[in-house]
């Protein structure tokens, strides 16, 4: 077998036994350069029958509760194959930083946890050299904060959302709106990370599932109630993040949008992702169109603005009118 096969084979197995859920047999179907689905799982099932091969009985498969074929490995004695990087490691600590530049303390409390488990998994033989060019990687790097509002995010108040999220139920805060303070209760559906922190809750009592989005840095006094949260089967918290260009939703803005960039940006434009769902359209003249469908014109304004007149928005139309007089042509460079 030649030996970048044998690696991939190894990379495989490891991640196969580090999913107690066991691997569904699509995601290995996407390792595969294959140009059909058809070719993509005859390779799925070739590396399957070679691990067979090499773990017997340890490998095994079945399906998971959303009826996908997966694949099973009992892969405790896995664990002396594993050799952290030094790059993995400076990676994780860039998160790290980045976490802390965006004022989520308590997610990059849990990461530096995380951070110090993994280096225990280093054999002590590893581990002087490991921290000589992790240290020496760290030094080399730096996370620049991103300008922009960065509200704190005290522990008190994630800890107990994310309590409520994994228990399923309802949550109680006092919240600081246009109005004043006032205490609300509500179904917590998840949390979105941007340039702030919204909870995406139902309104306890409101008519309908369609949910609300609260900001975090607004909530204080928050308690975890006893009584379940009732959250919709089908609700899928990236799905929903996706209706909006960056946390504000609205219904009534929500649909097509359609940028063009004028050909003295394209290629700068090329290497942006907008939305997640973005399509990307060189087109004839040099010009690139960027099409999604979204809500949260206020925050696509503020998006275009560095783009100066090198842009035009040609849907929607409320989007179009609002940007119109506002597009400079003096900007000495572009995002």
């Amino acid at each position: 077998m030649a030996y970048d096969k044998a690696a991939d084979l190894l990379e495989l197995a490891l991640e196969i036994a580090a999913r107690r859920l066991g691997m569904p047999y699509a995601d290995i179907d996407r390792r595969s350069n294959a140009p059909t689905d058809s070719a993509r799982r005859r390779n799925t099932q070739r590396m399957v029958k070679a691990l067979e091969g090499v773990f017997g009985a340890r490998l095994s498969t079945n399906y998971n509760d959303q009826g996908e074929k997966c694949v099973f490995l009992e892969g405790d004695k896995l664990r002396a194959l594993l050799q952290l990087k030094p790059e993995e490691m400076t990676a994780l600590d860039r998160a790290i930083e980045t976490l802390r530049t965006s004022n989520a303390v308590l997610e990059a409390e849990n990461l530096k946890e995380l951070r110090t488990k993994i280096r225990l998994l280093a054999p002590m033989s590893r581990r002087r050299s490991l921290e000589i060019d992790y240290e020496a990687l760290l030094s080399a790097s730096h996370v620049v904060a991103r300008p922009g509002p960065s509200p704190r995010i005290e522990p008190t108040t994630m800890r107990p959302l994310t309590e409520a999220l994994l228990a399923m139920k309802q949550v109680s805060f006092d919240y600081k709106g246009s109005n004043g303070v006032h205490s609300r209760t509500v179904h917590p559906y998840g949390v979105i990370f941007g340039y702030r922190a919204y909870l995406v809750a139902l309104l306890h009592g409101a008519s309908g599932d369609r949910p609300s989005t609260w900001r975090i840095d607004r909530m204080a006094n928050v308690r975890v109630l006893e009584q379940p949260s009732n959250v919709p089967p089908e609700f899928h918290i990236a799905a929903h993040a996706k209706r909006s260009f960056g946390a504000f939703q609205s219904e009534t803005e929500y649909g097509e949008v359609e940028w063009r960039f004028n050909s003295k940006v394209a290629e700068s434009v090329l290497s942006f992702r907008f939305h997640p769902d973005q399509q990307m359209i060189p087109e004839t003249d040099g010009s690139v169109t960027v099409r999604f469908s979204a809500s949260g014109h206020l925050e696509m304004a503020w998006a275009l603005y560095p783009w100066g007149s090198h842009v035009e928005v040609v849907k929607p139309e409320a989007l179009r009118r609002m940007v119109e007089g506002f597009q400079r042509n003096d900007f000495p460079g572009v995002p």
